[in-house]
């Protein structure tokens, strides 16, 4: 009989003489892509040097390890990972920090700031001339100067005219001009009127000027028709501007509101959020402030505002609520270190732009086995799924979660949804997003021993549970190696896929490869190593703190034993005479009769070697061969006879 192809790999669930002859009861160090019996290469060292538990982040190009255990995942050009005892971290290739920002504490020192009153009576002249088309009775002005977020309380003027006119002093002879401070628009309205109009057809202008040192702008607005308009503006100084009223229409012109007098007018309350303005991530907001009502004022003073000491907050974010604005709405944004802010903008000139981060909250310490799908970030605490909306991998609502009988020991994101594992059952959890999430159960007793052991290939995952190897692309489990490995376990502590190849190292050092690229073999080696990882289309391990590149070492040790060749028959005695192997290299050949040790060669260099068994221990039902050695097997043939 010939035996040339030895490509079958690992089968131990059945007897070694129902095995297809190119299997073996024992598959270690074997490449099996050419069909022969060679060796593969061991791990050879790459010169970079890691921590026990790593990752290579891809976007970055860089090795990111620790002391400590992790579960990394790479999302949005970031890395992130927990080591499910501290706070999750996430790193952008320069920075790393916290996931999430803790939101501020709520604000407490919130007052309001009266509207400030316009220049004293005498600081502005009014002087009245001819030569418009202003008839002559009495005229109401408002006058105002400009302030941050609106225009001060009004100077009140009634101007009252007769033909007799003196140009150049504050009250004309033949007319009388009357002042009030400290008016809203609702006092104007609301003025008395003292004076009987006159009924005389002559026109009039009236001039407004004033000579106080400021830099404010005086604007000037008329009563008419009901309604105070603007009429013009100056900026008063030495020598100044002044502004003459010449047209009595003013019925297009711009109205003084009271909104432009006291923008804050009403019940407010505010919250503050923190932000990193490097890359878009903002905390929770702060509780509501105590109410604060404002009537007759133009701005509030928010004191005592908090400052981060996240190295990630650059910013902080002011939202309020009240008067004409029912939800939280972005005031401003200013720097972390700010402690002192004054809010005069009015409710019409917000941008609009509302609080979101309403539910954002930092992820839980501890979160374990960190997961991405759906555009969200998932993990577990305990026996709890946890999610962050879409897209926002720094918020995890303290509501975002679904609930399992017993701790997660593993999550994986497939092509049908996310597979949840405890360590007996395994759930499918769908949805379109973190409010329309379910989860259905598709195995009562495969779950998971490890989230180390989980892999995704084909948009199915690959793990570890107590019977072997299983896998599910959101549909029924399978143990896939149950039919050619019977029920097996691993203790994992690293898996990884590389060129179609599923690879599960225990902890003992050992790799269980399943091999899908040339016929699903099952197959080990022994690389020396105590992690796996993928860098560049590379598969690593470490030893002795040294990266080491799996196939480019020199060839391993490979060990193999056949199946049982049982000629047909187990019960019929056979005579085993003659053995001849076509071998290259180092290697040890060991021939069983009936599991009787009967030849022992060792084979070197290139050559067709014959191995006689003793005639006494030639007889046998059944023949087997067990091969050691650094070096190739292309055939072995033996001769067989019959009684």
């Amino acid at each position: 009989m010939k035996i040339q192809q030895f490509d079958g790999g690992l089968s131990t669930r059945t007897e070694p003489q129902f095995l297809n002859t190119n299997q073996g009861t024992v598959y270690e160090n074997i490449d099996n892509a050419s069909g022969i019996l060679k060796p593969l290469k061991m791990p050879a060292p790459a010169g970079i040097f890691v921590k026990p538990y790593h990752t290579f982040f891809d976007h970055n190009q860089e090795w990111v390890d620790s002391d400590e255990p992790r579960d990394y995942v790479e999302y949005q050009r970031k890395l992130y990972w927990t080591d499910r005892a501290t706070a999750p971290q996430k790193y952008d290739g320069t920075t790393q920090a916290n996931l999430g920002i803790e939101p501020p504490p709520q604000l407490t020192n919130i007052t309001s700031v009266p509207t400030p009153t316009v220049v004293s009576v005498d600081a502005v002249q009014a002087i009245v001339g001819g030569g418009s088309d202003i008839p002559f009775h009495d005229l109401d002005y408002a006058i105002v100067e400009s302030i941050t977020g609106g225009v001060t309380q009004a100077l009140a003027m009634t101007v009252v005219t007769l033909p007799t006119v003196v140009d150049g002093v504050d009250y004309a002879v033949g007319s009388s001009i009357i002042k009030g401070e400290d008016l809203d628009v609702a006092e104007l309205s609301t003025l008395e009127p003292n004076i009987t109009p006159s009924a005389l057809s002559t026109f009039q202008t009236v001039t407004f000027s004033s000579y106080t040192v400021t830099g404010a702008t005086r604007s000037v607005y008329r009563l008419f028709e009901g309604v105070y308009r603007l009429v013009g503006t100056f900026i008063p100084g030495s020598p100044g501007t002044s502004l003459v009223d010449t047209v009595y229409d003013i019925s297009a012109n711009t109205e003084l509101t009271q909104d432009l007098m006291a923008p804050l007018l009403g019940t407010y309350q505010y919250q503050m959020t923190y932000y990193n303005s490097n890359d878009g991530t903002e905390s929770g907001p702060s509780l509501f402030s105590e109410e604060i009502e404002l009537d007759k004022r133009t701005s509030t003073t928010l004191a005592d505002l908090p400052v981060s000491t996240d190295p990630q907050v650059t910013d902080k974010r002011i939202y309020r609520v009240g008067g004409n604005v029912t939800t939280s709405t972005l005031v401003d944004e200013v720097a972390n270190a700010t402690t002192v802010y004054v809010d005069s903008t009015s409710d019409t000139d917000l941008t609009g732009q509302l609080l979101i981060s309403s539910i954002a909250l930092n992820p839980p310490v501890g979160l374990a086995f960190l997961t991405k799908a759906y555009a969200m970030l998932f993990g577990a605490e305990g026996s709890k799924l946890r999610f962050t909306p879409i897209g926002e991998p720094d918020s995890w609502p303290e509501l975002y979660f679904l609930e399992f009988d017993l701790d997660i020991t593993g999550i994986a994101a497939v092509s049908n949804g996310v597979l949840v594992f405890t360590k007996y059952e395994t759930h499918l959890v769908t949805g379109t997003g973190p409010n329309a999430l379910s989860k259905q159960r598709l195995s009562a007793d495969q779950g998971c021993l490890a989230f180390e052991s989980i892999q995704v290939m084909g948009g199915a995952a690959l793990w570890i549970s107590t019977d072997g190897i299983c896998t599910s692309g959101g549909g029924p489990v399978q143990v896939v190696s149950k039919q050619t490995l019977g029920k097996f376990s691993v203790n994992a502590t690293a898996s990884a896929i590389f060129d179609e190849s599923y690879y599960v190292l225990d902890s003992g050092g050992t790799v269980t490869q399943f091999d899908f690229a040339y016929g699903k073999v099952y197959k080990t080696q022994t690389p020396g190593v105590t992690s796996l990882a993928i860098a560049n289309d590379v598969l690593y391990g470490v030893k002795s703190g040294e990266l080491q590149e799996f196939y480019a070492g020199t060839e391993a040790t490979m060990k193999y034993k056949s199946p049982r060749f049982i000629e047909g028959s187990v019960t019929e005695q056979k005579w085993y005479k003659k053995f001849t192997i076509y071998h290259e290299g180092d290697i040890i050949i060991k021939v069983y009769i009936d599991n009787a040790l009967v030849a022992t060669r060792t084979l070197t260099g290139i050559d067709s070697t014959e191995i006689q068994v003793p005639s006494k221990e030639q007889r046998g039902h059944f023949v087997q061969f067990e091969l050691e050695g650094i070096g190739t097997v292309h055939e072995i043939e033996y001769v067989v006879g019959r009684s």
